[in-house]
């Protein structure tokens, strides 16, 4: 009773508003406006391969995996699983280039990361949690870092542990604010990261939390750091991945994410407006 007439006073004095396009919320809203709610659905219908991430059409997956994960096992550079919430477009885009810039959103997407990793094989094959690291000059720069603060929130959920045992060696240039291709991607990020403690990630199954998956370099350089320490299993969750050009528009996610989704909305008619 209390907590909620203190909620009442807060909304009072500051009426709550849209995370992603500031509109004040209705009644019963919950972080997003319905509008919004519904364009990330649409987000979460992206179509992509359960192991290595890359996007595809509906009908090139079979039972969630691409042609060229099917056959095969994960090399070094491979990843054994991935998981994104949705595409990086609407509100989740929105989100998350605010949350680049203040930490007030961190336990809303913690929620929306959740969702998307239940619907995954191995959201409980996970021993710790490791968040891809910033340069310590720009965490000094921001003030924090999102991808920490995204790890610290699935493990409270999860009720596991976060072991920041990645390190950037050097200084990247944000891949998101240049021009540069895949392949120059791979050559700037090569060697950019090590393993703090080989010995905690031995034979361990970790995950990778980051924010935003583009060609995946970052996350393929940092997953074969960690196998390379001895890591015997390296997942990867991330909030969006940036679909291919040639991706088509699907409406359903291949392993129930929208669904997830729906399940942390305040009602379930906000889909319908």
């Amino acid at each position: 009773m209390l907590s909620r007439a203190a909620n009442w006073i807060s909304d009072a004095i500051t009426p709550p508003v849209c995370a992603a396009c500031d509109q004040l919320l209705q009644y019963g809203d919950r972080h997003l406006c319905r509008l919004c709610w519904r364009d990330l659905h649409r987000a979460c219908g992206i179509q992509y391969c359960r192991r290595c991430g890359d996007t595809r059409g509906p009908h090139l997956l079979i039972d969630g995996f691409c042609a060229n994960c099917r056959d095969r096992k994960p090399g070094v550079r491979d990843f054994d699983g991935f998981s994104c919430v949705g595409a990086y477009e609407g509100p989740l885009r929105e989100i998350t280039l605010r949350f680049k810039q203040r930490f007030t959103y961190d336990a809303f997407l913690g929620e929306l990361l959740n969702a998307s990793l239940e619907a995954t094989s191995f959201c409980n094959d996970v021993d710790f949690w490791i968040p891809i690291p910033s340069h310590w000059l720009r965490r000094i720069r921001r003030g924090f870092q999102p991808t920490g603060l995204l790890a610290d929130s699935i493990a409270r959920r999860r009720q596991g542990t976060v072991q920041p045992v990645l390190r950037m060696a050097r200084m990247i240039p944000e891949f998101h604010r240049i021009r540069i291709t895949p392949s120059a991607r791979s050559r700037v990020i090569q060697g950019a990261f090590n393993v703090t403690s080989p010995a905690i990630v031995a034979d361990k199954s970790v995950c990778l939390i980051d924010d935003v998956s583009t060609t995946g370099a970052t996350l393929r350089e940092a997953t074969h750091t960690l196998k390379r320490a001895g890591a015997a299993r390296v997942f990867v969750a991330t909030l969006a991945r940036t679909p291919s050009e040639n991706e088509p528009n699907a409406l359903d996610g291949p392993v129930g994410r929208s669904e997830m989704i729906a399940s942390i909305e305040p009602s379930p008619e906000i889909g319908k407006s």
